[in-house]
């Protein structure tokens, strides 16, 4: 039978283990905790196992190191044109210093909130209503600076700041949404305009060859005429080729069809593979290619097919590829005309390859852009219209290995 005395040295033997067994501290990762002793500041720790003195000191906080994001409620902030708005922001944070967390500043997070809100009212009040909305990285640079000095001292390091959602007052919104309305409006309108334009030409019936041609012809106004210049059609028969006689193009000037087609093959060591692509009923329209005139606004120099066959008393041929040349613009033959509108149907070689291997090595053999065939042949038809004065596309050829492990 245990007297007295034996229960009373097990039971403080007990509350002893217990006291020690409370005192170890395992720190876990991304984890730190500050210590006090007796009231005072006296060490962070870092991960491990730690021991603390019983009575003594005391884990204050335990701070996690990891980045933390908060998102704050949104703030009415009031711009340089007095509109006031509510901007809601997200802050990525990460605790650089547990003591400085600890003892810079009581309640951190609702003060990093406090001091976000007037950062961004400071920094709003410096812009217009426009340049607020279509700021947004300048502002969030501008805050996460400020708010990364500031939170310093509070052994805070502010990695970004995001501002989530801008909402202007329900009328201003209106406004933006009638305004955003009309100029799409006004840019469908000045499309739709310019594509009609575009798609309008007059028919071209050649060159004309002589005077006597242009005497017998119906009168085309388009400005001063000759021997050499664009002869056009009068579609309606009225004795006058104006813009009454302008038709609309049978083809568009974006392919209607486009295609691609290839194939692989592989026999014992060897393999290869090969792609077309292409496209087709569409017509490409070539300007601003009048040599000799004004750069601004017809071109920038004689193109080849110009230079080879174009109107001269040497080559009076109706059907040219280009009228006369002159030293200054001609209204009559830089009209939207057939004369200018080629087929640009095309099939290209894309890709092709060969390759062989041998063990555990590949050499092949790959090209793009190889050739292609075409009935327009000025320019690489992919360029588009114009004058054909774009950089080119890469034709290239390369040979390498590949290793297998």
């Amino acid at each position: 039978m245990p007297t007295p005395g034996t229960i009373a040295i097990i039971i403080l033997v007990v509350l002893i283990l217990a006291v020690i067994v409370s005192c170890i501290q395992i720190v876990q990762q991304s984890k730190a905790y500050v210590v006090e002793r007796l009231g005072a500041f006296h060490s962070v720790w870092g991960v491990g196992l730690h021991f603390k003195l019983p009575f003594i000191e005391r884990v204050v906080k335990k701070v996690s190191l990891k980045e933390q994001v908060a998102d704050f409620d949104p703030q009415p902030v009031i711009t340089k044109d007095n509109v006031t708005m509510q901007i809601d922001t997200v802050i990525y944070f990460q605790i650089t210093d547990p003591k400085l967390y600890t003892y810079g500043v009581e309640y951190p997070m609702s003060a990093i909130e406090n001091l976000t809100a007037t950062t961004l009212r400071n920094i709003i009040g410096e812009l217009e209503l426009d340049q607020s909305l279509t700021s947004r990285d300048t502002i969030n640079a501008k805050m996460r600076s400020i708010l990364d000095e500031a939170t310093d001292p509070w052994g805070i390091k502010v990695n970004r700041v995001e501002l989530k959602n801008i909402l202007p007052p329900r009328e201003i919104q209106n406004a933006m949404e009638k305004q955003m309305k009309a100029e799409r409006e006004r840019r469908e309108s000045i499309l739709q305009a310019e594509g009609e334009k575009a798609s309008k030409v007059l028919i071209a019936e050649g060159l004309f060859t002589s005077q006597e041609e242009i005497d017998n012809s119906p009168r085309q106004d388009f400005g001063a005429y000759g021997v050499g210049d664009v002869k056009y059609k009068d579609v309606n028969n009225d004795g006058v080729v104006n813009s009454n006689d302008f038709v609309w193009s049978d083809k568009p000037y974006f392919p209607e069809i486009q295609f691609g087609f290839g194939g692989s093959v592989k026999y014992k060591k060897w393999d290869a593979s090969i792609m077309f692509q292409g496209s087709s009923r569409y017509d490409i329209t070539t300007y601003n290619n009048h040599p000799f005139c004004d750069n601004q606004h017809f071109g920038y120099g004689i193109v080849k097919y110009i230079a080879d066959d174009h109107w001269s008393w040497d080559n009076n041929n109706k059907d040219a590829k280009y009228p006369r040349l002159t030293t200054v613009p001609s209204d009559n033959n830089t009209q939207a005309s057939t004369l200018y509108m080629h087929d640009a149907s095309f099939v290209r070689l894309k890709n092709a390859e060969i390759g062989f291997t041998y063990k555990f090595v590949r050499f092949y053999l790959q090209g793009n852009n190889l050739f292609y065939i075409s009935k327009f042949k000025y320019w690489d038809p992919e360029k588009g219209r114009g004058n054909g004065l774009t950089y080119p596309l890469q034709r290239t050829v390369k040979a390498g290995f590949q290793f297998t492990f």
